[in-house]
């Protein structure tokens, strides 16, 4: 019988000690946290900005501060309007002990603007706002902050972005791992009309998301269509993509590794390559830094002047709380990590809904008795005919964490051209259709 070790002799004597010597649990760790955007929008747009960036609601621990460069041109009326609701926002922040920099930095005139039917961005403009990027990425790194947020000011989002973004750069490991930390850039994904709709036009324009799989922006490759990758980010997937933008979070490692907006010198000029958004993904990508699009919040885009009327109607659907216990056909949101297999692969990132969701019995059901946030371990026993022979006629224990559910609902802005069965809850995407089976579809529906 082999002897106890020191420290186990140790252990085992104070558990019968009358009077043992109390300690106190290391303090839970503080995620530190970066909302940078380049701002040069009107007041109406701005005050849902900063509504959706204080009611974001956390489950982990998180200290978060505020780096806004405030970028606008002599012939923008409404800076100085903009600029007073900021600083009401930053005395409000700073009251509560959030830090709060701001850095005004000079547009030119005429480089960007509404150019009709689509936006009108000069290459000198997309790298200015880069730059601009940039300068938020070295105080990031000069304050040594874990995460930077990048937000546009247009981007309104639901009050439960930012910790989805946070779970889906599985910010477990980082808790765990701390400075061994390397996980994704993650981007909250949204859908706009790129182009304004006309009822005039020969050809219908769809909405698309704000993240591509080849550059400058394509939405097929790397094993997808361009229906079977919309088809995944209606659905609400964590996908790896190839771009993103607009709604960013990027850890330290990301940004100490070099990751930034700057010119690659590599990409055609002209056109949309000109983006910065695009210089930095193919930055991250030569870095080999994964990139994740995150499709489950819910995220309006405040893209065209004329939808910022829509902006109210807009916040009052993004203003959500969170329900309890999930119930049959709720969208869930999960995190599924085999405890008995030690790899990354096992480790697996889950959303749909629960009845159609593919998932073990035992874990489907655990999920019913789960409110957003609970663990809980789950044993499963796997089948003889189980796909994976490794696992075929065996039993794991599963840690199942349920990180969010919401009632069944489509995408902002997206669900404004998808046909939606009221009773089965099937979408149809018209992008799959000819012109022909879409009109009859759409007659069909308001028939």
């Amino acid at each position: 019988m082999s002897k106890l070790s020191l420290e186990e002799y140790a252990h085992a004597a104070s558990i019968e000690d009358p009077e043992p010597t109390l300690e106190p649990l290391p303090a839970e760790k503080v995620v530190r946290i970066l909302v940078g955007s380049v701002i040069r929008k009107p007041p109406q747009v701005v005050a849902a900005f900063v509504r959706c960036l204080l009611w974001q609601k956390l489950r982990t621990t998180v200290a978060i501060d505020y780096n806004f460069v405030l970028n606008f041109a002599s012939e923008d009326s409404f800076a100085n309007d903009t600029k007073r609701l900021l600083q009401g926002f930053k005395n409000a922040a700073e009251s509560k002990g959030h830090t709060i920099v701001w850095n005004d930095a000079e547009c030119p005139s005429g480089d960007y603007g509404e150019g009709g039917r689509t936006r009108s961005w000069t290459p000198q403009a997309w790298h200015r706002v880069g730059a601009l990027k940039n300068g938020i990425i070295q105080y990031a790194l000069n304050e040594n902050y874990d995460f930077l947020w990048l937000v546009d000011a247009d981007v309104l989002c639901d009050p439960f972005t930012l910790q989805s973004l946070l779970d889906s750069a599985n910010v477990e490991n980082f808790l765990l791992n701390g400075v061994h930390f390397r996980g994704p850039i993650v981007a909250g994904v949204y859908w706009t009309f790129w182009s304004k709709r006309n009822t005039e036009d020969a050809e219908t324009q769809h909405a698309g998301p704000q993240v591509w799989l080849r550059h400058p922006y394509c939405l097929d490759g790397r094993g997808y269509t361009v229906q079977s990758f919309r088809a995944a980010l209606i659905a609400r997937q964590r996908l790896r993509v190839w771009g993103l933008g607009a709604c960013t979070l990027i850890p330290r490692h990301a940004l100490a590794k070099g990751c930034h907006f700057g010119s690659v010198g590599t990409l055609p000029p002209g056109g949309m390559s000109d983006g910065e958004d695009r210089h930095f993904c193919h930055r991250a990508e030569s870095l080999h830094l994964e990139l994740i699009a995150d499709a489950w919040p819910d995220i309006y885009h405040a893209y065209w002047h004329d939808e910022y009327e829509d902006i109210p109607e807009a916040l009052e659907r993004l203003e959500r709380v969170q329900l309890g216990c999930p119930a049959l056909g709720d969208l869930v949101s999960i995190r599924l990590e085999n405890l008995e297999v030690a790899t990354s692969a096992e480790v697996q990132f889950r959303r749909g809904r629960l009845g159609q969701l593919s998932l073990p019995p035992e874990i489907e059901e655990k999920l019913y008795g789960l409110v957003p946030g609970d663990s809980a371990l789950v044993k499963v026993s796997f089948p003889v005919h189980y796909a994976r022979k490794e696992m075929a006629n065996k039993s794991f224990i599963f840690r199942v964490t349920l990180y969010d559910s919401r009632p069944f609902a489509l995408p902002p802005v997206i669900d404004q051209e998808l046909f939606f069965g009221t009773a089965s809850k099937a979408i149809i995407d018209p992008t799959g259709l000819t012109s022909n089976q879409a009109n009859e579809l759409a007659d069909a529906a308001t028939g």
